[in-house]
């Protein structure tokens, strides 16, 4: 279910950055893929990086508790776009 979100929403040029989590390992999907293994202590290779990523989450996840307290499923979209509209 994820890769078909994942493979539906992203475009077919654009890299994807993971980080270790094990759910990620059988993504297969015809962009590129990089990772970093956090676990082992690795934050970059090879300029790759999941820094901008894990920073955007952080601003979401307080917008939610800061301004919104509860977000809806219904809405997951709504609050994504104002999250990145604040981001940028």
């Amino acid at each position: 279910m994820i890769r078909c979100r994942i493979v539906d929403n992203v475009n077919p040029t654009a890299a994807i950055m993971t980080d270790d989590w094990p759910g990620h390992k059988d993504l297969r999907v015809p962009n590129l893929i990089q990772s970093v293994n956090h676990s082992k202590g690795e934050s970059v290779r090879q300029g790759d990086h999941t820094n901008t990523i894990e920073g955007a989450w952080s601003l979401f996840k307080r917008q939610v508790i800061g301004i919104h307290h509860h977000i809806s499923a219904q809405h997951i979209n709504s609050y994504l776009i104002e999250m990145c509209y604040r981001y940028n």
